[in-house]
């Protein structure tokens, strides 16, 4: 095998393509990326920077410090839906809640006192 072909790009191809690059030496592999045309309909989607991605950022050389003070971000610990059934708010967590996040318990606190 002389060559990965990573179908599909966004940050799952990319970040892949930069893993395997990391991961082997440079004259191993031709890694090659293959992007669908752009989908204008995804707009708004926005993708979630889980407090896991410091190990793979560690592997490509990224400090993830960087990466949230350059992109002005932060990490995402789930998805809060609302308005999918009459007067019924939904959390879905990224794993277990509060593991690792030493912020959690104010965020907890909020809800409960239900500050916005």
């Amino acid at each position: 095998m002389r060559r990965i072909v990573i179908c599909g790009g966004g940050a799952a191809g990319w970040l892949s393509a930069a893993a395997l690059a990391a991961a082997f030496k440079p004259e191993t592999f031709d890694i090659r990326v293959i992007e669908a045309p752009a989908d204008t309909s995804a707009l708004g989607v926005a993708g979630a920077l889980r407090p896991e991605h410091a190990a793979l950022h560690g592997l490509i050389g990224l400090r993830t410090h960087d990466l949230l003070s350059e992109a002005d971000a932060t990490f995402n610990l789930g998805f809060a839906l609302r308005g999918w059934a009459e007067a019924q708010e939904a959390f879905l967590p990224f794993g277990p809640i509060g593991e690792g996040a030493g912020f959690h318990h104010f965020w907890r606190r909020a809800r409960s006192q239900r500050i916005r």
